[in-house]
C-alpha cells in the first residue's frame, strides 16, 4: 500500500471492526442533508418531523447558533460522529427551544422542555449521546415525545 494512502493499517482485527460497525445503527452515516424528515417512535406511535439536519463538525457544534426562528414542529437534528461523553447542550437566546438527546441505539436519554422562553437553557446529557434534537418550544409535548421515544432514522428532503 502506498505511503500516502488515506487507508491506515490498524492493530484491530477484522472481527472487532465488524462488531463495532454492527453496533452502530444503519442511519448513522453522514448523508449531507440540509433538511430532512426525522422519524421518532413513542409507545408504538410513529411521528415524522421536518428538521434541519446537522451532520458536519461545525454544524453539530453550532447547535442553534445563527438560527433565529423555528417553524412550529420544526428544529434541528444533530448527528455526532461518535458517541459523546456527558456534556451540556444549550438552546438559543433568541427563541424557545426544547431539547432531547439520544444514545447510539436511538433511545432518548435526556429531554428538557423550554419553559423560560428566550433565556438560554442548559441540559446535561449522559454519556453515550449520538443524536440531539433542538425542537421549537412546545414541540416535545405537541408531538407526544417523552423518555420512551426512540429516533429510528431520517430521510433527506432537500
Amino acid at each position: 500500500m502506498p505511503a500516502n494512502s488515506a487507508f491506515r493499517e490498524t492493530t484491530f482485527g477484522p472481527a472487532l471492526v465488524l462488531a463495532l460497525c454492527a453496533a452502530l445503527p444503519a442511519f448513522a452515516e453522514v448523508t449531507d442533508c440540509e433538511q430532512g424528515e426525522v422519524t421518532f417512535v413513542t409507545g408504538g406511535v410513529e411521528q415524522r418531523l421536518s428538521l434541519r439536519i446537522h451532520e458536519r463538525g461545525a454544524e453539530v457544534g453550532a447547535g442553534l447558533f445563527r438560527i433565529t426562528e423555528l417553524p412550529a414542529m420544526g428544529g434541528v437534528f444533530a448527528v455526532y460522529p461518535e458517541p459523546r461523553e456527558s456534556r451540556t447542550l444549550l438552546n438559543s437566546d433568541v427563541l424557545a427551544a426544547d431539547m432531547m438527546s439520544f444514545g447510539q441505539d436511538g433511545q432518548a436519554i435526556a429531554l428538557q422542555r423550554d419553559e423560560t422562553g428566550v433565556a438560554v437553557d442548559e441540559m446535561t446529557t449522559p454519556d453515550g449521546m449520538l443524536y440531539a434534537a433542538y425542537l421549537a418550544g412546545g414541540t416535545i409535548d405537541a408531538a407526544g415525545l417523552d423518555m420512551t421515544t426512540v429516533v429510528t432514522g431520517w430521510t433527506c428532503t432537500d
